[in-house]
């Protein structure tokens, strides 16, 4: 009811239009919001319609069930609007959960659990619809270790209120370069990791200054770091391992690096020096630059970091004394200066041909250092007499130190140390072994090729604690000292199919030199040959590889001729140069649409094996018809297909 100013009078008609203006704002606000629950459900079930979902992880999302907040992987906001998308595929299939794989070390910063990788066994397959950028809503979008593919849809970058990306371990492709960060101002979590994405880091990712997780690791972008990265004051993670990174790291990386806690930048092309201002990054727990071609020192800075747990250098051109000064990371667990493991096999980017040569020895600091369990040498041109304060190092699990240059003694020194490993091969050491050490529970024990003497220790059957086997996933990537004991610990057994014999065949090296025996006399080669003379073994060997020879070229001979009887079908290739050859009439006509819908676009669980042309793959052309298809895929598409029965 409204008055009228100096008049006194109430005008009942208005009051009636404003409750009745009320009441249609209301009805409008209650229909938009409506309609709003309907387009997100729509658009949800959109999504859903564009994707593969063999193992039924959307059953949930359907459309008889009205409230799409409550479908599985979904979360909304106090105004019941989609905020949150999160469907991870089996992450304990995934490279990052195995300990064959170097990339098990490489996972830091994201809380993964291999142990229990998620509610759901299986993943999802295809491409991710654009209309996923119509929940404008949306604040986190995490679709991780699924077998998605194809490219990131531009939608995405236009979602304005995304604060976490996390799309690692797919089959994503692209071009990094093209993508547009401008609009993701509010950007915490970008991990890219595990894809087939190239090119350069685009400028327009220098917006983005609330990240907190940087990780594109292990895809092909070949770039330098730009120097924008070290900018992003709230930086915890870096991890940009396993690419085609080239030029130097940024200075500036270690100015406001107060947050930053894990910087990998491993398996890359980076050269110039260890930058020093990294000695300023208080917080950080891991440094990893392995397998690039750094040159110089590991500067003394690197020792105010207090709270450093691992550091990896190995595989560069390292050189110089070993700074004393690491002597105060009184938490360092793992110090790796050299290793002779080939990174992620034939697929690996970084460089690995190089050696760090180190000048000296190992500080006594160093070694007595309360955390330390692992110090991994070997080959880094340490010399002069071995370390002797062992035995302040109450922690120390693994010793490698061989092919070095130590000589002296190591009597007493490991006495109740050493559960794990101790390879102190090749180097000048003398003397003997302490009768009193324990090896009871040690998996590898090498001091071949010194100049010991005296009885080996015994080693026993007793079942005894060690880091996660090889069948076992590793405990938690979130911990860099076990992840990284737990690898080497692999890597380790995989070279010595039994540590127990290993040791014993090496008893002969702390033993007396005995005078080796002369070679064997003619008459013993004849006794040996059960009464046959020299010139009778010569014949023999001689005309038998006369027949293999003769043999191969007749075998080599029928099998060109019956290949030239093979009459071979091309099929006109369709767009983008993708050819099918048939070897064999099958009986059906045979197109590459036809083979995809097949082998259900290439799906691995069709994939029976891989050769030198490319993958073979089963697959039912026509009802009861069953072939084999070898597909070269080393391209993102595939190129050809060769059918065969």
């Amino acid at each position: 009811m409204v008055s009228l100013a100096g008049m006194g009078k109430e005008v009942p008609w208005f009051s009636s239009a404003m409750n009745l203006l009320y009441f249609l704002l209301f009805l409008y606000i209650l229909s938009s919001v409506s309609g709003q629950f309907c387009d997100e459900r729509t658009i949800l079930l959109e999504f859903k319609k564009s994707l593969s979902d063999p193992y039924g992880i959307l059953n949930s999302w359907n459309a008889d069930n009205s409230n799409h907040c409550s479908w599985f992987g979904v979360s909304c906001n106090v105004n019941s609007s989609v905020s949150g998308v999160k469907i991870g595929g089996n992450f304990s299939l995934s490279p990052s959960c195995s300990l064959k794989s170097e990339l098990s070390l490489h996972g830091f910063g994201m809380k993964r659990n291999c142990s229990d990788s998620s509610e759901i066994n299986g993943k999802l397959l295809g491409r991710i619809s654009g209309v996923i950028g119509k929940l404008t809503e949306l604040r986190v979008l995490s679709l991780p270790f699924n077998e998605l593919v194809g490219g990131i849809p531009v939608e995405i970058w236009g979602l304005k209120n995304l604060e976490v990306l996390d799309l690692e371990g797919n089959d994503f492709v692209g071009d990094f370069s093209g993508y547009d960060f401008t609009g993701l101002r509010r950007l915490r979590v970008l991990n890219l990791a595990s894809n087939r994405i190239s090119g350069m880091i685009p400028p327009s990712l220098s917006k983005c200054r609330g990240l907190r997780i940087l990780n594109l690791a292990g895809n092909e972008i070949n770039d330098v770091i730009p120097e924008f990265v070290g900018r992003f004051r709230k930086l915890r993670v870096v991890n940009l391992s396993f690419n085609r990174l080239v030029g130097r790291v940024p200075s500036n990386l270690g100015y406001g690096c107060g947050n930053l806690e894990h910087l990998d930048l491993s398996n890359n092309f980076l050269k110039g020096e260890i930058p020093r201002a990294l000695g300023n990054c208080s917080r950080l727990r891991t440094l990893l630059l392995s397998s690039n071609v750094l040159r110089g020192v590991i500067p003394n800075e690197l020792g105010k970091l207090r709270n450093l747990e691992v550091l990896d250098v190995s595989k560069n051109s390292l050189g110089g004394p070993l700074p004393a000064n690491l002597g105060n990371c009184t938490n360092l667990s793992v110090l790796v200066l050299s290793t002779h493991f080939s990174p992620r096999g034939e697929t690996s980017h970084g460089f690995s041909g190089a050696q760090n040569s180190f000048e000296g020895s190992i500080p006594e600091e160093i070694i007595t250092l309360p955390n330390l369990k692992l110090i991994w040498a070997p080959g880094s041109n340490f010399k002069g007499n071995f370390p002797s304060k062992w035995g302040d190092c109450k922690s120390l699990k693994m010793l490698n130190l061989a092919q070095n240059n130590f000589s002296g003694e190591i009597f007493g020194l490991f006495t109740g140390k050493l559960d794990e490993n101790l390879n102190l091969s090749s180097n000048s050491l003398t003397g003997k072994l302490d009768e009193n050490l324990h090896l009871s529970c040690i998996t590898m024990f090498d001091v071949s090729g010194n100049l010991l003497s005296g009885p080996i220790p015994n080693f026993t059957t007793k079942i005894c604690h060690h880091f996660p086997s090889v069948e076992k996933k590793v405990v938690s990537p979130y911990s860099p000292s076990v992840a990284y004991l737990s690898f080497f610990e692999y890597k380790m057994l995989s070279e010595y199919s039994s540590p127990f014999n290993v040791s014993k065949k090496h008893q002969q090296h702390c033993k007396k030199p005995e005078r080796r025996s002369p070679p064997k006399s003619r008459q013993q080669f004849k006794n040996h040959w059960h009464g046959l003379t020299l010139v009778d073994v010569v014949w023999i060997i001689s005309i038998s590889a006369a027949i293999a020879i003769l043999l191969t070229f007749l075998a080599v001979f029928c099998y060109t001729k019956k290949s030239k009887q093979i009459p071979v079908v091309d099929v006109a290739p369709p767009p983008q140069t993708k050819r099918v050859t048939v070897f064999n009439d099958i009986g059906v006509p045979l197109t590459y649409d036809i083979i995809v819908r097949a082998t259900e676009n290439f799906n691995r669980r069709n994939c029976i094996g891989n050769g030198g042309f490319g993958s073979t793959y089963k697959a039912e052309i026509a009802p009861e018809t069953s072939h084999l298809l070898k597909v070269n895929r080393r391209a993102a598409a595939p190129r050809s297909a060769t059918v065969s029965r």
